[in-house]
C-alpha cells in the first residue's frame, strides 16, 4: 500500500474519530455547591471530561437538595446531591443511585449559643435548616441525643446564606447547617459555638451520590463508562493529592482554599458501596417514613444501580 492510500486512510480514521466525539451526548450535572460534591468539580477543572471525549457541563445549586427539584423537572441526565435528598428522589422514581464518593463524619452540625447544655434548651425555640436536606436528619439526631424529637422546636426554613445572618440576629435560636458556614459565623460573632456534628451522633454524612435517571436506559455503554472513569480519577486525586485537589474544587467554586479544606477535612473519597453506607440509607429513609416526608418505602431493587462503579473496580461493591 502506497503512501498515498495510507494517509487517506489515515485522514478517514482521524475524520471518523472527530465525528464520533461531536456526536457524543452533551452531558449536564445538577449539583450542589459544596466542596463535599467534589468530584465532578476536579474532573471538570483538570479535563478529566474532556480525556474521555466528553462534553460535560457541570450546574451548580445553593443545596443538594435545590439540585434535585431542578433536575426532576429535566435539563440533566446526572444529579450530585446529598443522601436525604437523594432517597427522596429514588422513593419516587426520579432518581437511581448510581454511587457515593462523600463519607464525612463532621460536615453537618448543630450550632447554638455557648450557653446551650443540650437539646433541652432547644425546646420550644425557632430552629434555622434548609428542610428536606440532611440538615433536618441531623437537627433529628441531635434533639433525640435529649430524648426529644423536632417536634419539640419550631422548624425555620431557610436557604444556607440565609441561616447565618438569621443565628447572628437572633431571629432564630439555633441552626442545623453545614460547613463552611460556621466560619463565616465566627468571623461575625463569638457567641455561638457547634453544639454536636455528625459523628457525635454516631453517623457519617453520605454527602456526595451520583444518581442519573433515562439516561440510564439509553446512553451508549462506553460513554457511561467514560463518564465514570472521568469520575473516579477525580475522587482519585482527592484521595491521593489532597492539596492539588483543595486547590481544584477552590477553583471550581470560588471558595477561599482554607474554607474548602475545612469542609473536607479527613473525608473519605472512594466510591464504595458497602453496608455501613447501605443501613445508613436505611436509617435515613425510616426517618423520612417517620416524618411523613415518604409516603412509601423505598424499593431499593430499582433505586440503586451498582454496576456501572462494578464495571470500574469489582471491589467497588461489597457485601452484595
Amino acid at each position: 500500500m502506497n503512501r498515498f492510500a495510507l494517509a487517506l486512510i489515515a485522514a478517514a480514521g482521524m475524520a471518523l474519530a472527530a465525528v464520533s466525539s461531536s456526536a457524543a451526548t452533551k452531558i449536564n450535572i445538577f449539583s450542589g455547591v459544596s466542596p463535599v460534591f467534589a468530584p465532578p468539580f476536579v474532573a471538570h477543572v483538570k479535563g478529566y471530561f474532556k480525556e474521555e471525549g466528553l462534553d460535560v457541563t457541570v450546574k451548580t445549586f445553593q443545596a443538594g437538595a435545590a439540585a434535585s427539584e431542578a433536575f426532576r423537572s429535566g435539563g440533566a441526565q446526572f444529579l450530585v446531591t446529598c443522601d436525604q435528598p437523594m432517597i427522596m428522589m429514588a422513593a419516587g422514581g426520579d432518581a437511581v443511585i448510581v454511587t457515593q464518593f462523600s463519607d464525612n463524619n463532621h460536615m453537618v452540625f448543630v450550632m447554638g449559643p455557648k450557653d446551650v447544655t443540650g437539646p433541652a434548651d432547644f425546646k420550644g425555640k425557632k430552629i434555622g435548616l434548609f428542610r428536606k436536606s440532611a440538615s433536618e436528619f441531623m437537627l433529628d439526631k441531635y434533639m433525640k441525643s435529649g430524648g426529644l424529637s423536632v417536634d419539640d422546636v419550631e422548624m425555620v426554613h431557610l436557604a444556607p446564606f440565609d441561616q447565618v445572618p438569621a443565628l447572628v440576629k437572633g431571629d432564630v435560636f439555633a441552626i442545623s447547617l453545614w460547613k463552611p458556614f460556621d466560619l463565616k459565623i465566627h468571623g461575625l460573632s463569638d457567641k455561638f459555638k457547634i453544639l454536636a456534628a455528625t459523628g457525635d451522633m454516631g453517623y457519617s454524612l453520605y454527602c456526595g451520590m451520583l444518581a442519573s435517571r433515562k439516561y440510564l436506559e439509553s446512553a451508549p455503554p462506553d460513554e457511561m463508562e467514560a463518564f465514570m472513569r472521568a469520575i473516579k480519577k477525580g475522587s482519585d486525586l482527592l484521595a491521593n493529592s489532597p492539596k492539588e485537589g483543595i486547590d481544584a474544587i477552590a477553583e471550581f467554586t470560588k471558595l477561599p482554599p482554607n474554607e474548602v479544606e475545612h469542609t473536607v477535612r479527613g473525608q473519605k473519597w472512594d466510591l464504595v458501596s458497602d453496608e455501613a453506607f447501605r443501613t445508613q440509607l436505611h436509617n435515613i429513609e425510616q426517618f423520612l417514613l417517620k416524618l411523613g416526608i415518604l409516603k412509601d418505602p423505598v424499593d431499593w431493587d430499582t433505586a440503586a444501580d451498582w454496576s456501572h462503579i462494578k464495571k470500574l473496580d469489582p471491589t467497588l461493591v461489597r457485601g452484595m
